[in-house]
C-alpha cells in the first residue's frame, strides 16, 4: 500500500459501494498532527459482484438498473421497448406495472367482470402488485371514451376488484391502467 504522503497505518476503514463499485476509504489515526493529505487514502477502484442502487438508469430507458438486474434485461443497452416474456407487455409497461419481465404469467390483465349488486354496476377484477394504484375505466364503445369509475389503491399482490357504474347501452368495455400513487 502507498500513501499520499507521509506514513502511518490505517485505524479505520470503510467501503463505499455504488453501481457495482466499490472504493476503499482509509483514515489514519486523527490524533497525531498529520498533513491533510495523510488523513486519506483512496484505494484502487476494484469490480464487486454486488447489487445496484435503486433508481439508478445507466442505459436511460426508463427502467431502473435494480430492476433490470432482477429482470433479466441489459441495464446498459435501451431494452424498454422490447418483451423479453413474449406476454404482449413491453418491458417498460412490466416495470411500471410492477410485473416481471421475464414471466409471461406476470401481466396486468382483467381477469374477471361480474355483474354488480344492481343492474347498473359490474365488477371489474384484475391482477394487482401491492404498492400500485389503478384507475378502471369503463365505456359504451370499444373505440371509448372511457371514463374513470374508480381509482384504487393496492396493499396486497393478486386479483383486486372494484365496483364500477355501466356507462349505458348494450355493452360495457373496461380497461384496467396503472397510475402513479399519490
Amino acid at each position: 500500500m502507498a500513501w499520499l504522503s507521509g506514513g502511518g497505518e490505517p485505524s479505520e476503514s470503510l467501503s463505499l459501494f455504488y453501481q457495482s463499485i466499490t472504493t476503499s476509504l482509509r483514515v489514519v489515526d486523527p490524533l497525531a498532527p498529520p498533513a491533510v493529505e495523510d488523513l486519506v487514502w483512496w484505494d484502487r477502484v476494484t469490480s464487486s459482484g454486488g447489487t445496484t442502487l435503486p433508481g439508478i438508469d445507466t442505459d436511460g430507458d426508463g427502467i431502473p438498473d435494480d430492476y433490470e438486474v432482477a429482470n433479466g434485461l441489459d441495464r446498459l443497452a435501451d431494452d424498454a421497448a422490447s418483451d423479453l416474456d413474449g406476454d404482449g407487455m413491453s418491458n417498460i409497461a412490466e416495470y411500471l406495472a410492477g410485473t416481471s419481465a421475464n414471466d409471461s404469467t406476470s401481466v396486468l390483465q382483467v381477469t374477471r367482470v361480474l355483474p354488480g349488486r344492481v343492474s347498473s354496476s359490474i365488477q371489474v377484477l384484475w391482477s394487482a402488485v401491492a404498492g400500485h394504484q389503478y384507475e378502471v375505466l369503463v365505456s359504451a364503445s370499444l373505440q371509448g371514451p372511457y371514463l374513470v369509475g374508480r381509482t384504487v389503491s393496492v396493499g396486497v399482490t393478486g386479483e383486486a376488484a372494484a365496483v364500477v357504474s355501466r356507462p349505458g347501452g348494450p355493452a360495457t368495455f373496461v380497461r384496467v391502467r396503472v397510475v402513479p400513487a399519490p
